[in-house]
């Protein structure tokens, strides 16, 4: 089956999966579009010949590409059935400084792949940062957690990293998307911190969507306060 033929079936499971969420559908079932609209886009962006990642909240779209495709990008993502907004992240390719030497041959690889030291290297502890009550300061343990996760990713110059922030079902709506937002934002500014780009991080807000345990009890809004790491190796 050609790629065209792939992503006009994907727009049609789109639309079916879409028509049980508009009727209102629990958190499982929002979920489920989501993913279902992310899948959507990403076969359709491929198809284009645009290589880039895309999420979704509800139905709001945010990609990720490089900032000459963000245009086709967004328009692509736009058209398709249930998308309400786009926000677009471009990144570049880091140019050398006008200063640098030139490298040779050898070391312009290295630059660009991790050496097999790093290769041979575990992956990092990728399991959810906790957060306490309405806070977003992230504690001088999961601190040094994180540390292993910037090592990787300066050992590793293709990987990047997808944070996101969430919270309990405490407050309104518009205040758990500010806090889930702040708590991707704490994480990432430590990653910062210990030498990632910044572009290589990107931080998505999801409010209290896809609760990990249940809210009505101390301990499962405890385990709900959280940022979730996915890392991409690239």
């Amino acid at each position: 089956m050609g790629t065209d033929s792939r992503a006009g079936l994907a727009i049609v499971g789109t639309s079916v999966v879409l028509a049980g969420v508009l009727l209102g559908g629990p958190a499982w079932v929002v979920r489920s579009a989501e993913q279902e609209l992310e899948r959507t886009a990403t076969t359709t962006l491929e198809a284009a010949g645009i290589r880039a990642t895309v999420d979704y909240a509800g139905f709001d779209a945010q990609i990720t590409a490089e900032s000459d495709q963000l245009g086709a990008a967004r328009q692509i993502v736009a058209g398709i059935p249930g998308t309400r907004t786009v926000t677009v992240t471009g990144f570049g390719i880091t140019q050398p400084s006008p200063s640098a030497t030139p490298a040779g041959p050898s070391a312009t690889t290295s630059s660009t792949r991790p050496s097999p030291a790093a290769s041979a290297a575990p992956r990092p502890d990728l399991a959810p940062i906790v957060f306490e009550g309405a806070s977003s300061v992230v504690s001088p343990e999961d601190q040094q957690r994180l540390s292993e996760l910037a090592r990787h990713l300066l050992a590793h110059p293709a990987a990047t990293v997808v944070l996101r922030g969430y919270t309990d079902n405490g407050q309104d709506a518009d205040g758990r998307r500010r806090l889930s937002l702040a708590r991707a934002e704490a994480v990432r500014q430590v990653l910062v911190d210990a030498g990632v780009p910044r572009d290589r991080v990107r931080t998505i807000a999801r409010g209290n969507a896809d609760p990990a345990a249940s809210n009505d009890t101390a301990e499962g809004r405890a385990r709900n306060r959280r940022v979730e790491i996915e890392l991409r190796e690239g």
